[in-house]
């Protein structure tokens, strides 16, 4: 059985291929393409790099393709990715959207070229669908709680692999046969050991720390967008409610500017003084360090 997997970005779209003709999964094939402006010809080629390795001879050999969705509206886990989701992730993509609409193109483009192949999608979100409820709620009216203002998590797929590998490395194997089958078990598999509790920090361009409790999620600094938590390469982190419309107030802009603004011109470039976001290059904060303190 061989399954693809495919990321899709704004601009990229990457793949691995693997067979799960065996017990233990094999990588038959990985690749990937950056600029990319027509997503259709790039999963054409993608499959003809495929063909051309003889990873396959026809994608009528591809059982499934897998997806790394990041948000739905009320829609969560592992599944199938039907006209359904694809709206629901449409709903939210003002929450997402660097992700959503390129994914949302992606996948139809997969299913228009395999309509036999079922599509799969793992939502970011889903790791985060057996914490506790007060975790997950945010302190609004119940009208805002129910049209889906409230906490959903992100990185899931990150920090459910720090679980179970934390797990394993601790000895405590109940705890990584829970964290490992999660999503075809939920929380029925018992952890019948010592309660082991984990702090799993994802760090990077996005950053997001998560809570674990036995094998667990019980929480995530990420709350109803990636553009909350920590601060991010792009993304500002928290901000007090008030702050937005102060500012659009007070600078005479609109909203959209200012959601411009906190996504482009915020994150580790707003801490770096418009600067730059990019850690790797201290040097550049240093000499810009050295020019203030000549100029003083």
């Amino acid at each position: 059985m061989k399954i693809l997997i495919a990321n899709i970005g704004s601009t990229s779209l990457k793949w691995r291929l693997f067979d799960f003709s065996n017990s233990a999964e094999k990588l038959l094939h990985k690749g990937g393409f950056e600029r990319v402006t027509d997503y259709s010809k790039a999963i054409e080629d993608c499959l003809a790099q495929l063909k051309e390795a003889n990873a396959i001879t026809s994608e009528k050999e591809l059982a499934a393709v897998g997806f790394k969705t990041v948000i739905a509206k009320n829609v969560t886990g592992c599944v199938q990715l039907d006209e359904r989701v694809l709206k629901a992730m449409e709903d939210y993509n003002g929450l997402a959207p660097a992700h959503n609409p390129p994914y949302i193109t992606g996948i139809r483009l997969f299913a228009q070229r395999m309509p036999n192949a079922p599509l799969v999608g793992l939502f970011e979100t889903a790791f985060y669908q057996f914490a506790p409820e007060p975790m997950m709620r945010y302190a609004v009216p119940d009208a805002w709680h129910d049209i889906g203002v409230r906490r959903w998590g992100f990185h899931g797929a990150s920090h459910k692999f720090i679980a179970e590998r934390s797990a394993e490395m601790l000895g405590c194997d109940d705890v990584a046969e829970r964290a490992r089958r999660l999503y075809v078990d939920g929380v029925k598999s018992p952890a019948t050991g010592s309660s082991l509790r984990v702090i799993s920090c994802h760090l990077g361009g996005s950053s997001s720390i998560s809570g674990i409790r036995d094998g667990v999620a019980i929480g995530n600094s990420l709350g109803m967008s990636p553009q909350s938590g920590l601060p991010h390469n792009n993304r500002i982190g928290d901000l007090d409610a008030e702050a937005l419309p102060y500012a659009v107030k007070t600078l005479g802009i609109s909203n959209e500017e200012a959601q411009r603004q906190l996504s482009k011109e915020g994150g580790l470039k707003g801490l770096a003084g418009g600067l730059s976001n990019d850690i790797r290059h201290p040097g550049r904060r240093i000499e810009r360090q050295r020019q203030g303190e000549a100029g003083d």
